[in-house]
């Protein structure tokens, strides 16, 4: 079986020099444009492809300046996803008549166990920790917009998707793929945790990483 991931955390210079990178508005297109081109000259050969490989690490691990971290980090994720259903929903209409190619994304999470199980706070918190991980990009591509939790948590400055594009992104990937390396003991009080550094601070979007497994 022949898969070909189409991203897996590189970007062009070129997208930085000329614009803005990922928070580009034009990135979206300009990923759809290279993805057809992969699949104008190798569909015939590739039969599964992945758009993103692992977008929460290129979202959640990326250097933002201090004043732009509430908010650029989830116009980055709002385009990625966006460059995936663009380049999914050609795949379908142009490059897959016959239905035998596959197509989504490898998605990325840790599990997350409250550290104290009868305490509802830790409970909300290990909730919290995965839809910020899981959800932030599940939820989109096989609902086709973000988690409740995350909407009402970060307010206006989470992206919005238009009618059209719920549409165009709900169930646009063929299959479920995840990445999971270990998990993490959540809880709200503010730990230090480098993964969730990108995330809202306020919210306490921390866990306790368990380098010993979880038995």
């Amino acid at each position: 079986m022949c898969i070909r991931d189409r991203y897996h955390w590189d970007i062009p210079a070129y997208l930085f020099i000329v614009g803005n990178g990922y928070a580009d508005d034009d990135f979206p297109m300009d990923f759809e444009y290279y993805a057809e081109t992969c699949f104008r000259y190798f569909g015939d050969l590739v039969k599964h492809w992945f758009t993103f490989n692992e977008p929460w690490c290129t979202v959640a691990l990326e250097d933002y300046e201090k004043e732009e971290a509430g908010t650029k980090v989830y116009k980055v994720a709002h385009n990625i996803l966006l460059a995936h259903g663009r380049a999914v929903k050609i795949y379908r209409e142009r490059y897959n008549p016959t239905k035998e190619g596959k197509i989504g994304m490898v998605i990325n999470t840790e599990f997350y166990y409250p550290v104290h199980k009868d305490r509802e706070a830790d409970i909300i918190a290990a909730k919290r920790a995965l839809t910020y991980q899981l959800g932030w990009f599940a939820d989109p591509i096989f609902k086709g917009d973000y988690p409740e939790m995350m909407k009402n948590d970060i307010g206006e400055r989470l992206p919005k998707f238009t009618q059209e594009q719920k549409e165009m992104m709900k169930g646009s990937a063929d299959f479920f793929a995840l990445n999971n390396y270990f998990s993490c003991m959540a809880e709200p009080e503010a730990v230090s945790y480098t993964h969730l550094r990108a995330h809202e601070t306020s919210l306490h979007l921390v866990c306790r990483l368990l380098l010993e497994k979880k038995k």
